[in-house]
């Protein structure tokens, strides 16, 4: 995952690691057979930074780009609004594709990236049926998450290829 230019990844990660994370980028860019897959968490502190992932990421060609809106955790200060994300992941996905990448995007609701929806980046999109984390000791069938539908789901012609909300974005 990048997350920004160096001063707002080593912020939101609170670690100094652009540098590695761009060679560890550059690294694997460079492995033959391997799908490269550059994840960007959008944050508050980042949606209007999103252009210079996109600049960052260019020379190293990476199979996709990926804009993810994150599931909220404690400390909610770095989420951001979903409608102000979609807005600059929009843009910064037109951007990347003037610039020759391949995007894509995950976690938001499909009604707020409306013409972008073929772009969804998920499990699901990749035919990844099970999984298991490092902690789990087998394999379970993959979901959306802890995601709800709103009642202004409701008759939406997507809805049933989007997950929804995070159910702890709408509590916030």
């Amino acid at each position: 995952s990048l997350h920004g230019p160096e001063e707002c990844h080593n912020a939101l990660t609170r670690t100094n690691g652009f540098s590695q994370t761009i060679l560890g980028i550059s690294n694997a860019s460079k492995l033959e057979g391997l799908e490269l897959v550059v994840n960007c968490v959008v944050t508050k502190q980042n949606m209007i930074r999103l252009n210079e992932v996109v600049d960052i990421v260019k020379p190293h060609q990476p199979g996709r780009l990926k804009f993810s809106f994150p599931e909220p955790i404690e400390g909610h200060d770095f989420v951001p609004n979903i409608v102000e994300a979609s807005y600059f992941v929009k843009k910064a996905i037109d951007y990347g594709k003037l610039k020759g990448l391949n995007m894509g995007m995950d976690g938001f609701p499909l009604c707020c990236m409306k013409g972008y929806d073929s772009l969804s980046d998920n499990l699901a999109t990749n035919s990844i049926v099970y999984m298991s984390e490092c902690f789990e000791r087998d394999f379970f069938s993959t979901d959306c998450g802890d995601k709800v539908k709103l009642d202004m789901c409701k008759g939406c012609a997507e809805t049933g290829s989007c997950g929804g909300f995070y159910r702890k974005y709408v509590e916030l």
